[in-house]
């Protein structure tokens, strides 16, 4: 039974799953068909209202989906190649163990981590790797829908799990990078769409984090400031 309180946590899931999603595809290489896909959902969020809803305890879409739709579809290309380079760039990389891990062998566990956990919800990755911010963005998007789908069909134990799934997501893989990886890519890129996306995705985790008592294990953007200023008085020091 669909009650009012199901309808409406089942439409905080799906705008969730629509965030997720549309930064899932700017984090995407560009290709025409992702460029394509990026407008016609950010034109969708204008057209149906989705970006003005302001969901209790998360950021707006507007300035995301108007930063979108204000952007040249030729620019979309060069300002990822600027941000990420063809392969990825050490400065802002955009795979989760270049955050989380040191050694060969904790690479290894970690993939093997995430493709286990995506194959356990029926989830296939090809044409990126599993750890990419593309797919955990997607995957994310994909376990909103599902939560959205249980609660609409008043199936409150499937739903319950996959908000545990969500929270698991969170504490072992996506809560644990995209801050610093947020950070970097400000950085790299301080205007356009990427900047925005940089801009909502620690917002939207943090909320997400929040909302299911997640307590991911990260490395703190503080530690890249202070690394920073040693640096800078060091510098200053020599001179």
């Amino acid at each position: 039974m669909l009650t009012e309180v199901n309808a409406a946590t089942a439409d905080g899931a799906m705008w969730r799953a629509s965030a997720y999603r549309l930064l899932g595809l700017l984090f995407s290489y560009p290709t025409d068909s992702v460029a394509s896909r990026t407008f016609a959902l950010a034109r969708a969020f204008e057209t149906s209202g989705v970006r003005d809803i302001q969901l209790s305890g998360y950021p707006s879409l507007r300035a995301l989906t108007e930063a979108c739709l204000d952007y040249p579809t030729e620019s979309l290309e060069r300002a990822y190649v600027s941000a990420f380079t063809h392969i990825c760039a050490a400065d802002c990389n955009p795979t989760e163990t270049s955050y989380t891990s040191k050694h060969i062998f904790q690479v290894t566990n970690e993939l093997a981590d995430l493709d286990a956990y995506y194959r356990a919800f029926g989830v296939e990755v090809g044409g990126e790797r599993t750890d990419h911010i593309s797919v955990e963005m997607e995957f994310m998007a994909y376990l909103c829908v599902r939560e959205a789908n249980a609660l609409t069909e008043g199936d409150t134990e499937k739903a319950a799990v996959d908000s545990k799934a969500q929270k698991v997501f969170l504490e072992r893989h996506l809560g644990r990078w995209v801050h610093e990886f947020s950070y970097l890519l400000q950085r790299k890129q301080p205007a356009g769409p990427l900047a925005e996306a940089a801009d909502l995705l620690p917002k939207l985790v943090s909320a997400d984090e929040v909302r299911l008592d997640a307590k991911p294990h990260r490395n703190l953007i503080d530690a890249i400031e202070s690394l920073e200023c040693e640096g800078d008085d060091e510098n200053g020091e020599n001179e």
